[in-house]
């Protein structure tokens, strides 16, 4: 299930993302295997794709370090969270905005 949501970051900060997959019982998903990357888009070019560390308690963390995201452009990004999983399936995990804001 592919689910929306909306992000804010300031040019040049560190941004992180957290997050835990869970089934449809509310138990964390073993992402053993799994490859989830996040795609960023601005104006319909690719900004960047980015790597995530997946764990066997479905936990799910993205960091872009502050020089990297120094060179993002401002305004509103598209993202997509791409979930790539071991038996060759891929599912859009979340989309949505990620707002990147000028920081002065």
């Amino acid at each position: 299930m592919t689910k929306k949501q909306n992000y804010v970051t300031g040019q040049g900060e560190t941004f992180v993302l957290n997050l835990i997959l869970e089934d449809a019982q509310g138990n964390p998903v073993d992402l053993t295997g799994h490859t989830i990357t996040l795609a960023l888009k601005y104006n319909d070019v690719l900004v960047a794709d980015y790597a995530t560390v997946v764990d066997d308690a479905g936990t799910i963390t993205l960091k872009v370090t502050d020089e990297e995201t120094a060179v993002w452009p401002v305004g509103n990004c598209k993202y997509v969270l791409i979930h790539d999983q071991p038996n060759g399936d891929r599912k859009y995990m979340a989309y949505g905005n990620l707002t990147v804001a000028e920081v002065f």
